[in-house]
């Protein structure tokens, strides 16, 4: 917990439209109304346009971006951790696995093992090269 915080801080200190961001110290976080797999379960037989499918993308994307640009990885990143707003607005919220990045490491798997596919769950690396 105490790491989580100590991320939050140096997140904090950011302001950027696609990562839940801690409003005090006793963590209180902003209210999202669901989180992405219970937005994808109320999604009508006739599915999404493309162009919220894009929107929804592009933002997780966006803060996926921010996160590794400021040397963190998620490491538990899932449809229970994109929280997701009725119109579509993404934050990616729940940091307590995250670290700060070192190529070592992204050779360590860890996270939800029901979400990891292929060579994850057998021990090969996230990355190869940089």
């Amino acid at each position: 917990m105490i790491r989580e915080v100590a991320l939050l801080r140096k997140i904090g200190y950011f302001n950027h439209p696609n990562i839940n961001r801690s409003l005090d110290l006793t963590l209180v976080f902003e209210y999202r109304d669901q989180d992405l797999s219970t937005f994808l379960t109320m999604v009508p037989s006739t599915g999404l346009s493309l162009d919220k499918i894009k929107y929804v993308v592009m933002q997780l994307l966006h803060g996926l971006d921010f996160l590794h640009t400021n040397m963190l990885v998620h490491r538990d990143l899932k449809p229970e951790n994109v929280l997701v707003r009725s119109r579509g607005e993404v934050k990616i919220a729940d940091i307590g696995l995250a670290c700060i990045y070192t190529y070592r490491i992204a050779l360590t798997p860890c996270g939800d093992w029901l979400v990891q596919r292929g060579g994850l769950a057998q021990g090969e690396p996230h990355l190869l090269h940089l």
